[in-house]
């Protein structure tokens, strides 16, 4: 089996943060048009008095992919600092059975973020990772200040 570079997947990763790149402005223009049930949404998803994950559930092609962007943009037009947002779809075949944790140590490596710091955490399609549940729980509980999505 071919390994994939280091290198490589953050190369990915980058493509799929690009508000990474604080020059990057117009990454928030790009979702202005709200679902009507975004807002509700936002408030549970961001609500850092509980110490939990949200799943977004639903059927294929109905925009959740599309809310998680929408949320990425609110959050960061509200003041969340862009390097403390990681977004990874676990479809894209560079992670293919690569463990969450794997991911977030990636993300911090790239960022330099420190985890006790909040930060928002988007796992889109995760489960396209064989027990995704426990990998997320496990992390959710050992990241206390990560609000998981």
């Amino acid at each position: 089996m071919l390994e994939v570079s280091e290198k490589d997947i953050i190369k990915s990763l980058k493509r799929d943060n690009p508000w990474w790149d604080v020059e990057n402005v117009k990454y928030t223009d790009k979702y202005s048009h709200r679902r009507a049930y975004f807002e509700p949404f936002f408030s549970l998803a961001l609500n850092w008095s509980v110490k939990r994950s949200v799943i977004l559930m639903g059927p294929r092609r109905v925009g959740k992919t599309v809310i998680l962007q929408l949320l990425i943009a609110k959050a960061i037009g509200e003041g969340f600092s862009p390097e403390s947002i990681f977004f990874a779809s676990i479809d894209t075949p560079l992670y293919s059975g690569m463990p969450l944790e794997r991911l977030l140590e990636l993300f911090e490596k790239q960022t330099g973020h420190d985890p006790s710091e909040p930060r928002i955490v988007i796992f889109d399609e995760v489960q396209y990772l064989k027990d995704w549940e426990v990998h997320l729980k496990v992390l959710t509980d050992q990241h206390p200040n990560t609000r998981f999505l």
